[in-house]
């Protein structure tokens, strides 16, 4: 059933919506924190923030599966944390199913995380190791005020089916288990309550490879037979390219290329995703990978370069590069990226 709000004038999370989920301009930034015990160290860094996630505006379908790909540190976590709101926003907008969620508190935030919910990166510190099996995948259900105790425990026992593990782990801990299943009880976890939206936070990357397809094919599945939307956060480009619809590149905090998955992997435009796509290693030992012309490292998301925030990195910096930060806007249909190189004036 719809969620339905009550305070000020009534809203409703009521089907027909699209897209699912809007971000607007999202910002958040990480303020310095400083300690006498640092000495003159204190006054250097007041005032600054961290610029975790810059302005980020994407919007996801129902059913769709919108791929976040990009270097550590680029935001990627931060900006599903946010969306989340595990973290609030420092500015910007998140529009969930029509209704802007960014400042809900109480009991209307927990009725919105009924239906966006998350699967972790570590399967083994995302488990509470005291807890058994069923109490880890029922928590969701106490936390939303169901009180049903034997329908609670009908409703775990089909969703560990449903994940692929059997009634005989209802009982057991978590440490009794693998990896790949106890990452099928965090997705169990994620599931109990039917949400729309899940945010897969590098759900296979601490996994053995042929674990990562059982649990990549069994996140097809789910989203099949239940019409779920994933958010997929990952550095794979190739397991992005597998699960998503399209695919949206980040750095520092910003995005810089978004477009059709198979589009973005064929056609790069953005001089960082090229780079990023050509260090794929391919399987074949004849094969030899392009040369890799970044250069540097990635700058400090206190210190943000001026300009592009690549520029320092980018071998066709131009002086407008160093000025002007550029903006995504479609160079080809369907397909964004933020560089002066395909600016409509060029």
């Amino acid at each position: 059933m719809p969620a339905t709000f009550s305070g000020g004038d009534e809203q409703t999370l009521s089907d027909g919506y699209n897209p699912l989920l809007k971000v607007v301009n999202l910002v958040k930034y990480f303020p310095l924190r400083t300690s006498p015990l640092w000495g003159s160290l204190a006054s250097t860094s007041q005032g600054k923030v961290v610029h975790a996630v810059d302005g980020v505006s994407f919007q996801l379908d129902e059913m769709e599966t919108f791929g976040l790909v990009g270097e550590s540190g680029s935001g990627k976590t931060t900006l599903g944390r946010t969306i989340l709101l595990l973290t609030p926003p420092t500015s910007g907008n998140i529009i969930f199913k029509g209704l802007d969620i960014t400042r809900l508190k109480g009991k209307m935030l927990r009725e919105v995380r009924r239906e966006i919910q998350i699967v972790f990166q570590d399967p083994i510190s995302s488990l509470d190791p005291r807890m058994r099996v069923k109490d880890i995948v029922k928590e969701p259900l106490r936390a939303s005020g169901f009180k049903d105790k034997r329908r609670s425990d009908e409703m775990v026992k089909e969703m560990l089916e449903l994940v692929g593990l059997s009634p005989e782990h209802y009982n057991r801990f978590p440490h009794e288990f693998s990896g790949g299943q106890r990452q099928r009880i965090g997705i169990a976890r994620a599931l109990i309550n039917r949400p729309r939206l899940i945010v897969l936070d590098e759900p296979t990357s601490a996994l053995d490879a042929s674990v990562q397809a059982q649990i990549l094919n069994l996140l097809k599945g789910l989203q099949r037979d239940l019409k779920l939307s994933y958010l997929f956060i990952t550095h794979n480009i190739n397991v992005v390219r597998y699960m998503s619809n399209r695919i949206a590149v980040m750095y520092l905090g910003r995005i810089v290329e978004v477009a059709e998955a198979d589009t973005l992997v064929s056609n790069p435009l953005h001089p960082y995703t090229r780079d990023l796509i050509a260090s794929i290693p391919t399987g074949d030992p004849t094969h030899r990978l392009r040369e890799i012309r970044i250069r540097g490292e990635t700058p400090s998301p206190i210190d943000i370069p001026r300009g592009c925030r690549f520029n320092p990195r980018c071998p066709y910096a131009m002086d407008e590069c160093r000025i002007v930060e550029p903006q995504l806007w479609e160079a080809e249909r369907g397909h964004q990226v933020a560089c002066h190189l395909y600016d409509q004036a060029s």
